[in-house]
């Protein structure tokens, strides 16, 4: 296929896999570059802040929680309340409209 920008392929959106088990703020990637984000909460849990959201449109962020352990992962910043992922396997999908972070999907 035809070569988009660097590292993709046809102009498609790169995914960067960045792992998350302790509380942070996530470092925004910048527009055209997608996160997912494995998150290991342990008994503890942790707490999440999403980055601004104003310069990174369309940038889109999958946090999910892959252990089995007591802990929530607790997810705020640029949205209306809080997000929290409690049980193994558990996901929520950001999107950036350049201004805030809405919820596209979850489970």
């Amino acid at each position: 296929g035809r070569r988009g920008r660097a590292g993709t392929i046809g102009g498609a959106v790169a995914d960067t896999v960045v792992p998350y088990s302790t509380s942070q703020t996530i470092t925004a990637l910048g527009v055209g570059i997608n996160q997912f984000s494995p998150c290991t909460a342990g008994a503890g849990g942790i707490a999440l802040v999403l980055p601004t959201a104003v310069g990174v449109g369309g940038q889109r962020i999958r946090l999910i929680k892959i252990d089995s352990a007591a802990g929530a992962v607790a997810i705020t910043g640029g949205i209306e309340g809080e997000v929290d992922l409690g049980n193994q396997y558990q996901y929520v999908d950001f999107e950036s409209d350049n201004a805030v972070w809405w919820v596209m999907g979850n489970n």
